[in-house]
């Protein structure tokens, strides 16, 4: 861990007070919600246990219908998982529905309807905008337990009456209580205080926000001065040595490191990588840097076993003594792994807290923090620190301001304001869907397909065998898919070497890509579906 220049410190361990089976603001929250108040906000840390909240508050008196939303499939999936297990007798669609249940749980992703299709082939026909309706009144609401588990793509897609059955829709979710996990990720998005704000007056739902670094901006700040809000802090909860450690001591050494300039970081990473205990993960800011420097680590160390987990691919890991994972920010939010240390860029003060909330939470962990900022005044010579006072006084002091060029390449967070794509990464023949910011990071050969949404369900079956030399398996999990959220396209490309601008349009019969300033990094036409279609 000396190997680097930079300040050494330990972070001493965290503890939460337990009283009987709740934590003081888990029972607070559920107090919230019995009471009058319309926007509930919680903070509360990295592991401290803000979604077992809802064990509790499923097991009481609920007539009203209950909406969970995440920010990734993933983390939506594993919190599936954990109800299954509490609730044994629930009925889970689309995997196990079952009669007379004491709670159903309708979990509502591409993957949820993709597995449901498969099983049920005779819908795979139905119009994609009526599915939903489908579903629902084929295995529909079966007690007065109900639970939505989704993302909040879907919410949105619903107020914008993207379903024919948005109404039906709307009628059916009328006074839920609908909580955001990781709120913060959404609160820069131009659509989510008007969302929140649908949800309240149209739904007539109370709203839960949950997140360890929460943010707000002036919408959302004008919902709160109109309806009864509620904030929890976490104050009240914190323990000492004889209460509940959910955050272990962390070794952290915060590192000055250019390291949007690959070679500067490759070399940082060869210095230290070797030294910390594995599992380790190392989390990038970019997908677009982690593509470039994933081959040359691999190269660099032959003995260790790389595995990725991004918006782009999410590898099967098997945890071991020299698994290293390379992510992005899909391993901040609630994902939770058996590492043993960490490596992380710091652009932004939440980032930097989620990112080392990711490491210690079993036993003592080790992390490397590196940061473009100098945030020596920050530490102010101490070695030892608080966690909570780590966070307040040096992350979200050094790193309160977002730094130029550090934004995320992943497209728009709601899906309907982005355009999907499928991809063949020419090095990999990796075969995956993304957004149109993969003219960012792609050189697009010229062998697009740009009249896809006009072809036939045969014709794509052939144009993904014959000239994307896609396997069986593939070709039928991307037709499914297309039936469900159709893409524009199929490109394939290799990886650029600088990142670019992209600017999409959809224009007279299909879409327009630019890539560049002035589109002087070539321009893209897709065709849209024919009138007739």
């Amino acid at each position: 861990m000396n190997a680097l220049p930079g300040c050494h410190i330990t972070l001493e361990p965290r503890y939460v007070r337990q009283e009987g089976n709740l934590r003081p603001f888990q029972a607070a929250t559920l107090e919230a919600l019995a009471g009058t108040a319309r926007l509930v906000f919680l903070e509360a840390p990295v592991g401290a246990g803000k979604s077992h909240l809802l064990r509790p508050f499923l097991a009481g008196a609920l007539e009203r219908p209950l909406v969970l939303t995440f920010p990734t499939k993933i983390l939506m999936q594993a919190q599936v998982g954990l109800l299954r297990r509490e609730f044994p007798r629930a009925s889970h669609w689309p995997d196990s529905p079952q009669s007379a249940p004491s709670l159903t749980i309708f979990e509502y992703s591409t993957d949820a309807l993709v597995r449901f299709l498969r099983q049920n082939p005779d819908l795979a026909t139905v119009d994609r905008s009526q599915l939903l309706k489908a579903i629902l009144e084929r295995h529909g609401w079966q007690c007065r337990k109900n639970l939505l588990v989704t993302t909040p793509d879907v919410l949105y897609l619903i107020q914008q009456n993207c379903y024919r059955s948005s109404h039906w829709l709307t009628a059916m979710l009328h006074r839920p209580v609908v909580f955001f996990d990781e709120f913060h990720l959404y609160t820069n998005l131009r659509a989510f205080a008007p969302l929140v704000e649908w949800l309240l007056d149209v739904l007539q739902a109370t709203v839960v926000f949950l997140s360890a670094t929460p943010t707000s901006n002036a919408d959302l700040d004008r919902l709160k001065e109109r309806f009864p809000t509620l904030v929890i802090p976490f104050a009240e909860s914190a323990g000492d040595s004889k209460d509940v450690c959910f955050n272990h001591p962390l070794d952290l050494q915060v590192v000055p490191c250019v390291y949007t300039k690959p070679e500067v970081l490759l070399e940082t990473l060869r210095r230290v990588l070797p030294l910390l205990a594995k599992p380790c993960a190392i989390i990038f800011d970019s997908v677009f840097r982690l593509r470039h420097l994933e081959p040359r680590l691999r190269r660099a160390f032959p003995g260790f076993a790389f595995f990725e987990y991004s918006g782009m691919k999410h590898d099967r890991i098997p945890f071991s003594e020299n698994t290293v994972v390379l992510g992005t920010s899909s391993i901040e939010v609630g994902v939770e792994m058996p590492i043993k240390s960490l490596i992380t860029e710091a652009a932004f003060w939440t980032s930097a807290i989620q990112r080392l909330g990711r490491v210690g939470r079993r036993e003592p962990g080790q992390a490397i923090l590196l940061t473009r900022r100098n945030l020596e005044p920050y530490l102010g010579g101490r070695s030892c620190f608080d966690r909570g006072q780590f966070e307040r006084e040096v992350l979200q002091e050094g790193l309160g301001e977002r730094m130029g060029g550090t934004s995320l390449v992943a497209g728009e967070m709601f899906r309907g304001d982005s355009r999907p794509f499928l991809v063949v990464d020419h090095r990999t023949h990796d075969l995956f869907p993304y957004t149109e910011a993969v003219f960012s990071m792609f050189e697009i050969e010229p062998s697009f397909c740009q009249n896809w949404r006009r072809l036939t369900m045969a014709e794509k079956k052939g144009c993904l065998r014959e000239e994307f030399e896609a396997r069986s398996e593939q070709i039928d999990e991307v037709l499914l898919r297309d039936r469900l959220i159709p893409f524009w396209g199929v490109v394939t490309g290799r990886l650029r070497q600088t990142y670019e601008p992209v600017f999409a349009q959809e224009a007279e019969g299909g879409l327009q890509i630019r890539v560049g300033a002035g589109g002087l990094g070539g321009s893209f036409f897709f065709d849209d579906e024919e009138e007739s279609a």
